[in-house]
């Protein structure tokens, strides 16, 4: 009964996804940090990033 309207919910919540990280990718990161798209968000690489994401600003907000 709520098929097609489900259907058309999941679309839409999956172009908001792409949307969301497509934005995020384009945020400019420090350097030594790499952002890659994958096919569970974004996956941030770089040495010493765990540290770094506690001490550097930029880091932590990434996402906001």
């Amino acid at each position: 009964m709520f098929e097609k309207l489900t259907k058309a919910v999941d679309r839409r919540a999956d172009q908001a996804v792409v949307r969301t990280i497509d934005r995020l990718i384009e945020q400019p990161v420090p350097s030594g940090i790499a952002a890659k798209a994958s096919d569970q968000g974004i996956t941030l690489s770089g040495r010493n990033l765990r540290r770094r994401m506690l001490t550097d600003t930029h880091l932590r907000n990434f996402g906001r």
